[in-house]
């Protein structure tokens, strides 16, 4: 729910979220209708990491390069395993 919160019009900011340590993966690409939401999350979500897929797929580039998709979740997830 707060994913969707995090929009222009609300107040959330990083400072919202001074005791929260967990971490996001935000995959998006430069010409999805989103990117700019990607941005707001990049800047209000503490230890946000971004994966961009290449322009011209828009909003379809994870349906298109799946196992890309895939593996960069996995391997976020394999990361956060690891820092344990």
């Amino acid at each position: 729910k707060l994913a969707f919160a995090f929009n222009e019009r609300d107040e959330y900011t990083v400072e919202s979220f001074p005791d929260w340590s967990g971490r996001a993966l935000v995959i998006t690409s430069p010409d999805d209708p989103y990117y700019p939401d990607a941005g707001l999350l990049m800047n209000n979500l503490p230890n946000a990491e971004k994966y961009e897929f290449p322009s011209g797929f828009k909003h379809t580039a994870p349906q298109i390069h799946r196992d890309v998709f895939h593996k960069v979740i996995q391997d976020f997830i394999d990361r956060l395993e690891n820092e344990r």
